[in-house]
């Protein structure tokens, strides 16, 4: 009993206590700050740089081979500018390290050609036997990681010219995505008319919408073909809808592979956005076409 009286007595002299005392509350404004589109950018190309440095190692060299400079142009030659397809699926980072083997030039082409990295796929893409004889080759991971391995005959000995790529996605603004309150999506092409309404489609086609590339600057034909810059290609329209049907945005994609020749276009207010498809992989409109059950691209 006397236990419970003074533990009483506690709880009534601390209720007293802070009664008389006036407490001060102090409040601290939270301001959240998200990275600018830029800062995201240049995180991803410090990422992709990091990461062909990673590709570079994964070149094994002929035993005894050394770092050397680029050597320079012999007779109209130039190592440097030799090679296959680079990263392309995004934009593109780039770097190349040169080796010097004592190995013959058939040695060395031999090594090239029984040391592939691992998980990579790849062929010879070319070569000369004039003076002086080379042999190229491209091995990639998809379209988003690539080494390329030239080899060359100098008169002062045997060059290994070896090029690391990797692509990054450039970051879009929340103006160059499909909004995130798309709760509709209206689609029209050469044949059918689709209104689509179930949430998991919807999400389907906006999570897709939001994975093509940013076209950084519009070519408006300049290295495009003639055909497809001289006349409109047909296209399948998008228009992206609130919950209540208000119309968000809209968009309208080319029913074959889009590029930045023949870009899909997204408006958002007064906001034009070009994208084009990734190089792997089906086209925007075919990924389109297997969310909600329509062949939208005709037969070709």
């Amino acid at each position: 009993m006397k236990r419970v009286l003074a533990i009483g007595a506690v709880v009534l002299l601390t209720a007293c206590g802070a009664a008389q005392t006036t407490p001060v509350l102090r409040t601290h404004a939270i301001v959240l700050r998200h990275p600018s589109v830029k800062a995201i950018a240049a995180a991803r190309e410090r990422a992709a740089a990091r990461e062909v440095k990673a590709l570079l190692r994964r070149f094994v060299p002929p035993p005894g081979a050394s770092r050397r400079r680029p050597p320079r142009p012999y007779d109209g030659f130039d190592v440097s500018a030799v090679g296959g397809a680079v990263a392309s699926d995004g934009v593109t980072v780039i770097r190349s390290r040169f080796w010097r083997t004592s190995l013959s030039y058939s040695e060395a082409v031999a090594w090239v050609e029984s040391h592939v990295a691992a998980g990579f796929t790849g062929r010879e893409e070319g070569g000369s036997t004039d003076d002086p004889p080379w042999t190229d080759y491209s091995y990639s991971q998809r379209s988003v990681r690539v080494i390329n391995v030239a080899v060359a005959a100098y008169p002062t000995g045997v060059v290994i010219d070896v090029d690391a790529s990797a692509a990054w996605i450039y970051p879009r603004s929340p103006q160059q995505v499909a909004p995130a309150a798309t709760r509709e999506v209206d689609i029209r092409s050469h044949k059918y008319s689709v209104h689509v309404t179930d949430p998991e489609k919807v999400r389907g086609i906006v999570r897709r919408f939001n994975a093509l590339l940013l076209i950084r600057g519009h070519l408006d034909g300049w290295g495009c073909n003639e055909l497809v810059t001289a006349r409109p290609a047909p296209t399948v329209d998008f228009v992206f809808r609130s919950a209540s049907g208000a119309r968000l945005a809209s968009a309208s994609a080319p029913d074959w592979r889009s590029d930045g020749c023949d870009p899909i276009i997204l408006r958002v207010g007064r906001t034009y956005t070009d994208l084009a498809d990734r190089l792997s992989g089906p086209s925007f409109v075919s990924r389109v076409g297997s969310v909600v059950g329509v062949r939208l691209t005709p037969s070709r």
